[in-house]
């Protein structure tokens, strides 16, 4: 081990000299006794968060009928965030979220509601008629021209048949546009 340490220190002293110019050399018994020290030191540290093994009150058939009764469920975000997945790298200064279950206790295993009854729900008729609400709200007239698009397909329109007056954007359109019964051409009008 030693051998490969004064291999690797040879390189690393040319490079670091290199970058940072002349440094102070350091003798190798000193280098031993840093070596020597930090491994005493990792040896001797002792975690102070490490709190008293806990394992022995800790039983499996307890929590599992303990999660049945709450019926835990994963919900929204966290239930795709409990896949695997490698940790990203954080950048400084950014806030760590703690990941884990939403607890959803007497709650319904439902889906989104429905746009007409979420207006039911906020029961806008109550409200005076001067508030603005999603009924009675009125925007003004747009500056711009009307887009002009197609009335068979639905694109950007180019072309205008001459006989029917409809919007067609190509050949393909235009075709649809004469094989339809002259009754239909003149209905559009």
């Amino acid at each position: 081990w030693a051998e490969t340490m004064e291999g690797v220190s040879r390189r690393g002293a040319s490079v670091a000299s290199r970058r940072k110019g002349t440094r102070g050399e350091v003798g190798e018994h000193e280098r031993q006794q840093y070596v020597h020290s930090r491994l005493q030191a990792l040896e001797n540290d002792q975690d102070p968060l490490e709190l008293e093994n806990s394992d022995e009150e800790f039983h499996v058939e307890d929590v599992l009928d303990e999660e049945v009764e709450d019926e835990e469920v994963e919900v929204g975000v966290t239930a795709s965030l409990s896949k695997k997945k490698k940790p990203k790298k954080r950048k400084k200064g950014q806030r760590v979220f703690i990941k884990g279950k939403r607890k959803t206790r007497g709650m319904e295993r439902r889906g989104p509601k429905p746009f007409i009854q979420l207006l039911e729900e906020a029961e806008l008729d109550r409200l005076p008629s001067h508030v603005p609400t999603y009924f009675n709200a009125v925007a003004k007239p747009s500056r711009y021209p009307p887009r002009r698009l197609c009335d068979i397909s639905g694109f950007k329109a180019t072309y205008k048949d001459p006989v029917s007056k409809m919007r067609y954007a190509g050949m393909r359109e235009y075709g649809v546009i004469q094989s339809m019964p002259t009754a239909a051409l003149h209905a559009r009008r």
